[in-house]
This record gives C-alpha cells, structure tokens and sequence, in this order.
C-alpha cells in the first residue's frame, strides 16, 4: 500500500519530502540620496545576526577637482567600532560589502560624505 501512494503521489506531482524552513530575509534599511556639491551617494544597510551589508553608490562630479569620499561609521550602542570608506573621483561607482560586527551585532551606522568642496552628514541608521 505505501508503494501504492509513493507511485500516485509522484504520478501527480505531490513532493514526497516537505521542503526544508524558508531562509529568513533580512532587515533592509534605505537611506535617501543625498546631493552635496561636487558630488553624491545612497543606498542602504541590510542587517544581519552580528554584520551588516552596505550597498549602495558615490558619485564625484567631473566639474571639481578632488575626488568624493563616503564614509560608513559603524556603532554597537554608544561604542565606536571602525570605518569604511569608499572613494571614487569624476565618476559613479557602486558600492556593496559586508562588514563584521562582535558579539551582538553592529546596531547604528552613522553615513557621512565629503566631497572636494564640502564635507556633511547624509544619514544615521539605526537597526530596526
């Protein structure tokens, strides 16, 4: 009789196994485009167990000598734990990396930008 079934349910296309958990999605932070003189960035902070993803671009405007810099500060509360930057000069490059965070995760990045004629704070992101 088990035969029997395992025969009909694969007749009709029944899946004999349940599929495994659905991976999980993560938590996807956006911050706005931000436009400074002599260039600009965007993008966003996907946020997992202990790390988070940084994707996104910059943008240096031709019309300035220099080149523009993004800056990603990241924080675990009150805690200062590094920086990354991403540079590019009189083009638009994407930008996407993962940083590693401790124990307990990386819970704020602070998104600061500065480009040859001005430097400004474009957005703190916090884990939702």
């Amino acid at each position: 009789m088990k035969r029997l079934v395992a025969l009909v349910a694969l007749a009709v296309g029944v899946p004999l196994v349940a599929a495994g958990p659905a991976s999980a999605a993560y938590p996807v932070t956006s911050y706005p485009a931000a436009y400074l003189s002599g260039g600009a960035t965007g993008g966003g902070v996907i946020w997992y167990a202990r790390s988070v993803g940084i994707q996104g671009w910059v943008q240096d405007y031709a019309s300035e000598a220099g080149s523009s810099t993004v800056a990603y500060n990241f924080y675990q509360g009150d805690t200062y734990l590094g920086q990354a930057t991403r540079t590019t000069t009189s083009r638009k490059i994407p930008i996407n990396f993962t940083q590693e965070g401790p124990q307990g995760g990386i819970t704020y990045v602070q998104v600061l930008m500065c480009t040859p004629v001005e430097c400004g704070h474009v957005a703190d992101v916090v884990r939702p």
